[in-house]
């Protein structure tokens, strides 16, 4: 008689709450906050980071972020508690593009005073105490940031002054970057999109700009959880797809069926060889789990068409979405379909009719003959889409006459309009239909100083961007003194845990740089005066050590990179710093070193050079 035994579980490190937790806990914490803190600043050192390709030379960087990614730690409870605490940076750099180092600050500072609060008050629930740090964030700190803004415009040449300060500082006081940056937001406005791309040569920047059509929207809304399944440029994390083919549609997709006949014409004219695309971009006002679970289905199998979903941005206007297609259709050369009078199930894609003509609503399609003079249907003009978490952009046009059609259309609307609303958004269409998108392009010598600036150009066009949007904060630490001026010396969890977190930014800038930072020393160059001006406002400049105004003297940062920093920080503090047990899996050494060398005899073998994949 046959027996069944019951397999055991796989066996887990466990390591309930105790001193040895808490020690793995801010042994952790702090070296990651050195490292990455070390990058803080124009005082701040730059980091080697060995690449894990072969073939690749270290690589050099200041960026906070880049550096974090890098890290890694034998120990399973320490490469956990990493996971976790790189949450706080990663997120401050999708959210705001920059503030990742001082977010890395916080964190460490907000988890070691929390912990010794909380070990030296055992009579308080740990729940409480993080309950108060939130309270006290959104009732006290987020309404001060805000308040303290600085309005930024492209408008006006103060404003431009004011949004080139914030982008040089951004980019570690690269004045050439800053010049660059603003160059691009002059080609694409405030709501356009930059593309950053590499190129080797003598160090330096350029900026053109290119025919396209910049959008509202990403992967995040548009793909929702399916979205890793779409991404393709694992390097820069976003969806690429070359010489699309286009499929618009006014309403919300539920049901895969409806939309199947379509995928079908595409798939087997590709398949067939009449169509030479096999991306696909499929828009519409919205799409079902289940359709999305179907089109990651499809991406996913290499021997499918790619079928790429975007939402249609949502409008305040009532026609919006159907203006937003129409828009693009007169760029992609698409025919808008809807739910009434042309359904889904109608999408035509004739080749051939039997009298030399040829029919279809799929867009960046044109004809022309191979060369055993067989029509086939190639792409018109759109040369790509591309697609990061939050911004889209179709680069290039299907036919410059349909788009010249549909701009005096757009200015007929713009002179109809009813409503002060209804004209900016009209505009905002002009000069989305009429700019275009701006190419940053950044040229170094070398692998590693490719890396390294642009990291920093992303961080400065995410900087410009938020400021544009949010407005910009006076820095050089002024914002968190100004943070912990405000805070009740009265209450315990303010003064003993987020006054003492909201300094460790400010001393880590100043130690960088090699200045005081006794607190005597601090205190003196943060004087808070009730009613002062923000144009009045003195900060120390920390690459020359004086004293300077820090509007005209360009000391800025973006709102958004601060208040993300801190409000992700507090995130982390309230998992980390209260933490009651963790459980990992414990490390094999030698499973690890027969994974190392597989990769390396796959890539040795292979011939392949990660150096010439270079995004």
């Amino acid at each position: 008689m046959a027996s069944t035994v019951k397999p055991h579980a796989a066996f887990k490190t466990v390591l309930p709450r105790s001193e040895k937790l808490e020690n793995h806990i801010l042994s952790t914490m702090e070296k990651i906050a050195k490292i990455v803190g070390g990058t803080l600043g124009p005082g701040g050192h730059p980091v080697l980071i060995e690449r894990q390709e072969m073939d690749l030379a270290p690589m050099v960087t200041k960026d906070g972020v880049t550096v974090f990614r890098s890290l890694g730690f034998p120990d399973a409870v320490d490469q956990n508690i990493l996971e976790a605490a790189r949450d706080a940076s990663v997120r401050t750099a999708v959210e705001a593009g920059d503030g990742t180092t001082t977010a890395t600050i916080l964190a460490e500072a907000f988890v070691r005073y929390t912990l010794e609060y909380c070990k030296k008050n055992p009579g308080v629930p740990p729940i409480k105490v993080i309950k108060t740090i939130q309270n006290v964030y959104k009732n006290v700190l987020e309404p001060l940031i805000d308040k303290s803004a600085i309005t930024c415009s492209l408008g006006t040449e103060t404003g431009r002054k004011l949004l080139h300060s914030v982008a040089t500082l951004s980019g570690n006081g690269d004045t050439e970057l800053g010049d660059a940056v603003m160059k691009c937001f002059d080609i694409c406005g405030d709501d356009g999109n930059v593309t950053i791309i590499e190129s080797s040569g003598p160090t330096s920047y350029e900026v053109e700009s290119i025919k396209g059509f910049p959008i509202a929207m990403g992967y995040e809304e548009s793909c929702a959880k399916f979205f890793p399944t779409f991404i393709n440029d694992n390097t820069t994390q976003r969806i690429v797809a070359d010489k699309p083919l286009f499929l618009l549609y006014l309403g919300r997709i539920t049901d895969f069926q409806n939309i199947l006949p379509a995928l079908v014409k595409v798939a087997d004219g590709w398949k067939d060889g009449w169509i030479t695309s096999h991306n696909l971009v499929v828009v519409a006002t919205g799409f079902s789990e289940s359709v999305l679970a179907q089109f990651a289905f499809i991406t996913g199998n290499p021997e499918q068409i790619n079928v790429f979903p975007l939402v249609v941005p949502q409008s305040p206007l009532m026609n919006g979405q159907k203006n937003f297609l129409d828009d693009l259709a007169a760029v992609t050369g698409a025919t808008v379909l809807d739910q009434v009078t042309r359904p889904l199930e109608t999408i035509e894609m004739v080749p051939d009719d039997g009298e030399g003509s040829y029919k279809t609503d799929f867009g960046n399609i044109k004809i022309e003959e191979n060369d055993a003079g067989t029509p086939i249907w190639v792409p018109a003009g759109v040369t790509t889409y591309e697609c990061g978490r939050y911004r889209s952009s179709v680069v290039g046009f299907a036919d410059e006459e349909l788009l010249l059609q549909r701009l005096e259309v757009v200015k007929q609307q713009l002179a109809s309009s009813e409503s002060k609303l209804e004209a900016d958004l009209t505009n905002e269409r002009v000069a989305k239909l009429t700019g275009g998108i701006a190419k940053l392009k950044v040229i170094g010598s070398s692998n590693g100083e490719l890396k390294e600036r642009r990291d920093r150009a992303e961080d400065a066009v995410c900087a410009v961007r938020g400021a544009l949007k949010h407005g910009a904060l006076i820095g050089g630490g002024w914002m968190l003194a100004k943070l912990i001026n405000a805070l009740d010396d009265n209450d315990p969890v303010q003064a003993e845990i987020i006054k003492l977190a909201l300094w460790m930014p400010i001393i880590t800038l100043y130690e960088n740089a090699g200045l005081d930072t006794s607190y005597e020393s601090l205190t003196k160059d943060f004087t808070f005066r009730k009613n002062g001006k923000l144009e009045n406002v003195m900060v120390r400049d920390i690459s020359k050590n004086e004293v300077v105004n820090a509007i005209e003297n360009g000391i800025l940062d973006s709102l958004p990179a601060v208040r993300e920093a801190l409000k992700n920080s507090i995130s982390i503090a309230t998992l980390l710093g209260t933490l009651g047990g963790c459980v990992v899996y414990p490390r094999d050494k030698e499973v690890d070193k027969i994974e190392g060398a597989d990769y390396n005899s796959f890539i040795r073998d292979s011939g392949w050079n990660p150096a010439n994949e270079r995004a």
